[in-house]
């Protein structure tokens, strides 16, 4: 029935959208409630595939980063938030200008969330370091109203997932190849806007770095940002090495 619809369309539409939101509730209660996750959560996966009803993102998310429905509590707790650490500085300087035209981000409350979840994935993750950028890669899962303790879980999953070795205390190496592969593809599908960028000495060590280390959450809006992580959570991490 709707098979012909652009996504925007898809958006759009009432009635297609009620069907999606009935069909991803019934798989949500399947996933929080069976003792095998693993059917519903391949079908919520599926699914997602065609699009994700912006209502029920958070719980979509949670599912497709294998976030279980009971235990985050006890994982975030389980991490000091309150004691100084040497990020704290630059915490403080990083959380005041994570999209601030966002509501909540942009208000006290929204500063001390970031900052929490932020203190204890670093407790959590003595192996990785924080890199600027990181606030930008919690930010989406905050903004969409999710408990510290779902947030926090989600961005242990999705950094571990996709984006692991940006994190890594030493990513010199491995940023280092990453744009040299970017500034191959952009040869390959872009020519002639490649031979400029390099004839006016504009690297992609200038511009692209924010990009993959955030995922793009650093450049572009939130709104933007979920359309693009509801298809980035689905691919497996890239081989590119």
């Amino acid at each position: 029935q709707w098979g012909g619809l652009q996504l925007e369309e898809k958006l759009a539409d009432i009635d297609y959208q009620r069907h999606r939101i009935l069909l991803f509730r019934e798989l949500l209660h399947q996933y929080d409630t069976a003792q095998d996750r693993s059917p519903a959560r391949a079908e919520i996966i599926r699914q997602a595939e065609s699009d994700i009803p912006a209502v029920l993102r958070p719980e979509i998310w949670c599912a497709i980063l294998n976030v279980p429905p009971t235990g985050c509590a006890e994982e975030y707790g389980a991490h000091v938030l309150d004691e100084p650490g040497p990020c704290d500085k630059q915490l403080d300087l990083d959380v005041v200008r994570c999209h601030q035209y966002n509501s909540l981000l942009s208000s006290p409350e929204g500063h001390m969330k970031l900052k929490r979840v932020l203190k204890a994935w670093l407790h959590a993750n003595p192996d990785l370091a924080y890199w600027q950028g990181l606030d930008s890669c919690l930010a989406p899962f905050l903004a969409l109203n999710m408990p510290e303790e779902k947030a926090f879980c989600c961005l242990q999953r999705f950094i571990r997932m996709h984006l692991c070795d940006f994190y890594r205390k030493d990513n010199s190496a491995f940023l280092h190849r990453t744009l040299v592969i970017f500034r191959q593809l952009l040869a390959f599908y872009e020519p002639e806007l490649a031979c400029h960028l390099q004839e006016v000495g504009f690297n992609p060590s200038l511009y692209a770095i924010s990009w993959f280390l955030t995922a793009f959450a650093h450049i572009m809006s939130l709104d933007h940002v979920y359309q693009l992580w509801d298809f980035l959570f689905l691919i497996p991490p890239l081989p590119l090495f």
